[in-house]
């Protein structure tokens, strides 16, 4: 028990209690966006069913509709813009975010397998001469170098190709997506760290793994929470992304 002037420590069942408690929320306002915007190009969709497929694969009890939901995101991102452009080539991030969670499905249907496996060839084929992936939508006017939200967008695109490497033309993309990411040492943003971090953990690089989440909690604050800039104050997204790459990465 602490002071009465610091917070409390909660207990695994109070936090059981509140994921629980959030689930409904995530779910219903992904299912609006769906609704009313009938749209896929947007994050929203992307992280309302990676956040439901991976607590569904931590025992939680999720909407028996994200399933449904998962198709019709597959699906969308398929189809062909009014200008003739497949979504999945304006969304990339949103598609790297289909790929992530597939990898907490407990399986995975042929069906979503090809599509999904369709998904990152696109993807793959939208890579830039210098091994990089352009930031998509309003990404590049985030509070931070726009070199450094491309990056970040590599990045995420490039952990979500990894289950792909068995197809050369992917493998190739990712080896020079590797190149560019190990040209740059340092960011502004958590965010930065944290899927830096992601990614050395997913390709076992030992060295990388230590030296990326001793920097990532280097800029812990004494509040014990990260801002979405590392000089920014402490909030919920920073914080969230630096504890979710150090439990992933097992640091």
């Amino acid at each position: 028990a602490g002071s009465p002037e610091q917070s409390p420590v909660a207990t695994d069942a109070a936090v059981h209690a509140a994921v629980e408690r959030s689930l409904p929320y995530v779910a219903n306002q992904g299912l609006w966006w769906i609704e009313e915007k009938k749209c896929v190009t947007c994050h929203r969709v992307g992280n309302m069913l990676w956040t439901l497929t991976a607590d569904r694969q931590q025992g939680f009890a999720v909407d028996e509709r994200t399933d449904e939901w998962l198709d019709w995101a597959i699906t969308s991102s398929l189809k062909a813009n009014d200008e003739g452009r497949v979504n999945a080539v304006a969304n990339k991030e949103g598609v790297a975010q289909l790929l992530l969670l597939a990898r907490t499905l407990p399986e995975v249907t042929p069906e979503h397998r090809q599509a999904l496996s369709k998904l990152a060839k696109l993807i793959a084929a939208a890579q830039e001469e210098d091994g990089g992936w352009k930031a998509d939508g309003q990404l590049p006017f985030q509070k931070r170098p726009a070199e450094e939200t491309r990056l970040v967008s590599t990045m995420w695109i490039t952990l979500s190709l990894l289950d792909e490497r068995d197809d050369p033309e992917i493998e190739a993309a990712i080896e020079r997506a590797r190149t560019l990411i190990n040209a740059t040492n340092s960011g502004v943003s958590t965010e930065w760290y944290a899927v830096r971090l992601l990614l050395a953990g997913r390709l076992e690089e030992a060295a990388d793994v230590s030296r990326y989440a001793s920097e990532l909690m280097q800029h812990q604050q004494e509040t014990g929470g990260w801002g979405w800039l590392t000089a920014d104050p402490a909030d919920a997204f920073g914080t969230g992304t630096a504890l979710y790459a150090l439990l992933e990465t097992g640091t």
